[in-house]
């Protein structure tokens, strides 16, 4: 018997109210989702609509391209392995985004003002200008 569509959405209400975390993968393809349902994970899903709207598109019929979906993130994760060396935090982003990155992070900074001795890089690192 095939579940209806109202009994899916209760179903997977039911996953978000139960006790403990509730963890959803987000496969890239159909390969994947057949792997990790494989695995027991009992809900997967997808940011494909998220994208597609923000694209001004519709989901679904390949209306974004693979390439749209990816996304290069350089991540200096100096402060991180306790080395907090902004300068080099620095350089490591700004060669990042030399090389086509989309999205620069540096986890492990305490705080923004951490930046401010560089102010043309501190928007790299707190996402600020």
């Amino acid at each position: 018997m095939t579940a209806t569509l109202v009994e899916k959405g209760e179903r997977f209400r039911a996953l978000h109210a139960r006790p403990g975390a509730f963890v959803v993968p987000n496969p890239w393809d159909a390969g994947t989702a057949r792997i990790l349902a494989g695995l027991g994970f009992e809900a997967l899903t997808t940011t494909s609509g998220g994208l597609a709207f923000a694209l001004g598109r519709r989901d679904g019929s390949r209306a974004v391209t693979r390439e749209e979906t990816l996304v290069l993130v350089g991540r200096a994760e100096n402060y991180l392995h306790g080395r907090p060396d902004l300068a080099d935090t620095i350089r490591r982003l700004r060669a990042y985004e030399a090389a086509g990155a989309d999205c620069l992070f540096a986890p492990g900074l305490a705080q923004a003002e951490d930046a401010l001795p560089y102010p043309k890089a501190n928007a790299l690192v707190t996402g600020r200008g």
